[in-house]
């Protein structure tokens, strides 16, 4: 059985998005004497985000539940992307802007599934530098894949495939625009609510704080269109060991004999 990246592309972005709205939508129905609360009791009318998936339940379950079908969908994207760069940027010099884009999204979804399952009511410090780490290698993975597309654009022969798509170039670059600046505002209305406690001011954080999420939501989105070319597919190996493996002969048995080394092949 076999599917389209763009399937799991597409459900990767469903869950973390309705995950979050769902979270936001019934913290404030049904918690929001304790999700809305500030340490200064001003006026507030969104949740944190840490409030609306972090602390009570169910929000709590779901987040972590979405959350971490998510990331284990984005890790079979980020090696689909590192396959189909690898193999267009075959140079010396881009072999370390290949394997850095690779790691930097790997640690990305690491931190990010390490912020979804330990929320800062469980462990506060481990949280936080999730959080930290997520928020640094979210922006360093952004600025390394548009310099992967650069690269990628300023050598694309008129006979090729084009992986990036000039749609899904500028959906990158808005939203990585969008993302730092709500970043920013984020920072920003976060240091005057707890300096000036003024009101509505926690509430534009919590604004701010979901456009970032989105926009980052948007960011891998465009892997929908990047990846439309390739399927994945599950076979069962002679050991019993589920993997990924392409259905034509040749390259499964080379593959089969490497059975932890998913392989994601192009659409016919």
């Amino acid at each position: 059985m076999s599917y389209s990246v763009s399937q799991v592309s597409a459900l990767s972005v469903v869950l973390p998005a309705s995950a979050l709205a769902i979270c936001v939508t019934y913290s404030v129905a049904y918690h929001s004497d304790h999700s809305l609360a500030t340490h200064c009791q001003t006026a507030n009318y969104l949740p944190s985000i840490s409030a609306a998936v972090g602390e009570t339940r169910p929000e709590k379950q779901i987040w972590s539940l979405f959350l971490t079908v998510s990331c284990a969908l984005r890790l079979i994207l980020a090696m689909a992307y590192y396959q189909e760069i690898r193999g267009r940027l075959r140079r010396d010099q881009d072999c370390c802007l290949t394997g850095g884009h690779f790691a930097v999204n790997c640690l990305e979804l690491a931190a990010l599934f390490g912020l979804s399952v330990v929320s800062s009511s469980d462990n506060f410090p481990i949280h936080r530098n999730c959080f930290a780490i997520f928020l640094i290698s979210s922006s360093v993975y952004m600025l390394l894949h548009l310099r992967v597309c650069c690269r990628l654009r300023s050598r694309q022969k008129l006979t090729d495939r084009q992986l990036i798509s000039t749609r899904s170039f500028y959906i990158k670059l808005i939203s990585f625009g969008v993302y730092c600046l709500s970043t920013a505002l984020a920072v920003y209305f976060y240091m005057r609510h707890q300096a000036l406690c003024e009101r509505l001011m926690y509430t534009y954080f919590a604004a701010s704080e979901y456009i970032v999420v989105y926009m980052n939501i948007l960011f891998h989105s465009t892997s929908y269109f990047d990846l439309s070319h390739l399927s994945v597919g599950l076979v069962l190996d002679r050991w019993s060991n589920c993997v990924t493996a392409s259905f034509n002969e040749a390259d499964y048995a080379f593959e089969h004999s490497r059975p932890w080394r998913p392989l994601i092949t192009q659409i016919a």
